[in-house]
């Protein structure tokens, strides 16, 4: 438990460092960025709470392309040559979130309606 909330807050902390960072940047594409960065954050935050709340079902949701490890890869290897990935990087994490999220509503959604159809 202790482990999967720390890592909720390093990662929103990194992220918050980046969107301060595109804040107080103020070139043509900072806004795209901070919107990218919202995006992740609301993605991760769905991922998380799309694993809890399948959980709670007794429903296994450990479904989809960008669990925290492959986030906080990617976002490492973004950060370490910033000057030429961060920004492919962070569109890669927000769309990736994003899809993570609705992989796990959909396999949700499949365990569900199997669980329907045989107790019919």
């Amino acid at each position: 438990f202790l482990d999967s909330v720390v890592d909720r807050y390093s990662e929103a902390i990194v992220l918050l460092g980046l969107l301060l960072h595109y804040y107080y940047d103020q070139t043509p594409q900072s806004l795209q960025n901070i919107v990218l960065i919202y995006v992740i954050l609301v993605g991760s935050m769905m991922i998380s709470y799309a694993r809890a709340r399948a959980g709670a079902l007794k429903i296994n949701n450990e479904v989809g392309i960008l669990a925290r490890p492959e986030r906080i890869i990617i976002l490492a290897v973004g950060l370490i040559f910033h000057s030429v990935l961060l920004v492919f990087v962070l569109w890669l994490l927000a769309l990736g979130t994003q899809f993570t999220a609705i992989q796990r509503i959909i396999h949700v959604r499949r365990v569900t309606s199997k669980e329907d159809q045989a107790g019919s």
